[in-house]
């Protein structure tokens, strides 16, 4: 039961995560945004994976 607040607390946090990574990756701006921009999109997408499986 606890672990399904967390992840309801931080699904949406992930989906986040990975929205300001695709954000990074397709900005012309700063070549610094588009190198974090993978990490913060691979980060985001290893916790959705996470914790989208206590939230079901």
């Amino acid at each position: 039961m606890v672990m399904r607040k967390i992840a309801r607390i931080f699904e949406p946090v992930a989906i986040i995560l990975i929205l300001a990574g695709i954000v990074g990756l397709i900005q012309p701006i700063h070549v610094e945004i588009f190198r974090w921009g993978f990490n913060v999109l691979w980060i985001g997408l290893a916790s959705f994976m996470l914790f989208s499986h206590f939230t079901g």
